[in-house]
């Protein structure tokens, strides 16, 4: 997986090597035990991270509202 900038998103890599790397790092850190982060997380984070600037942009927007009647 490779992060999108311009979408402001996780994408699938094209390359071969990186992917067969991501791969193996994934499984090696289950055997050891740790939680390997899946493309579903990755995409959680996106979706949380891009809700946390719209509301903010909200609160924003209502808070310059309300304040251009006082």
């Amino acid at each position: 997986m490779i992060w999108l900038r311009s979408d402001k998103k996780w994408g699938v890599d094209e390359n071969p090597k990186t992917s067969a790397m991501v791969v193996q790092r994934a499984y090696t850190s289950q055997e050891t035990g740790a939680q390997a982060p899946t493309n579903s997380d990755y995409d959680q984070r996106a979706r949380d991270f891009d809700i946390s600037i719209i509301s903010n942009s909200i609160n924003l927007a209502l808070r310059n509202f309300s304040e251009s009647f006082s």
